[in-house]
């Protein structure tokens, strides 16, 4: 199953890499950060350890939910409405574990 991971360069995206990385039968079909991090064009595997994993940070949300077969978000409720709008745009599972979503975000 290829997933990805969107908010991968902060606390929980990187537990989420290394999690996804130790899982058989799991790979990663990139990540993202916002437009402008350093972290663009970085290895993910990289981000948490010694080892490239092949998938890399992107700025491109809608490339990302084409790529993966699930989505995983723990961002911030903004972000997380319009992953959710981008996961029914393209077919793609999403995995929310962001908190703070208003009554109208969830």
């Amino acid at each position: 199953m290829n997933i990805g991971i969107v908010g991968c360069g902060g606390r929980m995206g990187r537990m989420l890499i290394q999690t996804v990385l130790g899982t058989e039968g799991a790979a990663l079909a990139g990540g993202t950060e916002q437009a402008g991090s350093p972290l663009i064009g970085q290895d993910l595997g990289l981000l948490v350890g010694p080892d490239a994993a092949g998938a890399v940070v992107m700025d491109d949300a809608r490339a990302l939910f084409e790529a993966a077969d699930v989505v995983i978000d723990f961002t911030v409720p903004a972000a997380t409405v319009a992953h959710a709008a981008l996961a029914f745009d393209t077919g793609t599972a999403m995995v929310i574990g962001t908190t703070g979503l208003t009554p109208e975000q969830q």
